[in-house]
């Protein structure tokens, strides 16, 4: 089902629908999602909201009887978006060694991309990242702003375990590890900054609509940073 705010609405299973836009992930796009799933979450009936590059899941704890009633509704949400304004997330500077110790693909990387090692580190740790959703592994951020002169695409053969804490370029994004995982993205640096703890509430502190950016570390600086995570006084947040 189609409609006049330019989202398809399918229905997944009885409890379940997505909501799909036709145009290209933007920021736009993104305050619209956030925007909708903060106004869904309010609501008693609805279990889970679930962000992607341009869609939302949506899960009820009840059967869907009337979807016209959720079109309308969700239509009626999107008309007030324009009146406020645009979501504004946290600011994250992580910070990530990329020293050849932790970046096992850094120097094969940068001949694939024709760019001196420092050329590459340069325009990776200049931009701000965009955090679109959480997927992958727990806690993954899904990033936009990746300098179009470090796209690659992804290892023909992915390696059976990548660290946690490794930053990665595959195709047209950057991420950060947040648990020892398969993986085939190319590893160019080792941040200490754990992403997920499922010990703590929420387990994952950055959440989409959040910004990140990549600030060069030394393996000295690392250690300190280290030391003082461990102490519980290094502050990351902006």
């Amino acid at each position: 089902m189609e409609n006049k705010s330019g989202y398809k609405i399918m229905i997944i299973n009885q409890d379940t629908f997505l909501l799909e836009w036709n145009e290209k992930p933007s920021e736009i796009l993104l305050s619209k999602l956030l925007f909708l799933r903060k106004t869904l979450e309010r609501k008693p009936e609805v279990l889970v909201c679930r962000t992607g590059y341009r869609s939302l899941l949506i899960q009820l704890n009840k059967k869907i009887k009337n979807l016209e009633y959720w079109n309308q509704y969700f239509n009626k949400i999107l008309s007030k978006i324009e009146k406020h304004k645009k979501l504004q997330g946290k600011k994250w500077i992580i910070p990530v060694c990329y020293e050849n110790n932790f970046a096992p693909d850094i120097i094969k990387l940068s001949k694939a991309l024709k760019l001196d090692v420092n050329e590459l580190i340069h325009l990776h740790s200049k931009n701000t990242y965009k955090v679109y959703f959480i997927g992958f592994l727990p806690g993954f951020p899904y990033l936009s702003g990746l300098d179009p002169r470090l796209h690659y695409q992804r290892k023909a053969k992915p390696k059976l375990n990548v660290p946690k804490g490794s930053v990665a370029i595959g195709g047209k994004q950057t991420g950060i590890y947040t648990t020892d995982s398969p993986g085939g993205w190319h590893i160019i640096g080792f941040t200490p900054i754990s992403l997920f703890n499922p010990k703590t509430s929420p387990p994952c502190f950055i959440k989409p609509g959040d910004t990140i950016c990549f600030q060069k570390i030394d393996s000295n600086s690392l250690k300190d940073i280290e030391i003082g995570l461990q102490r519980g006084d290094y502050n990351f947040f902006k």
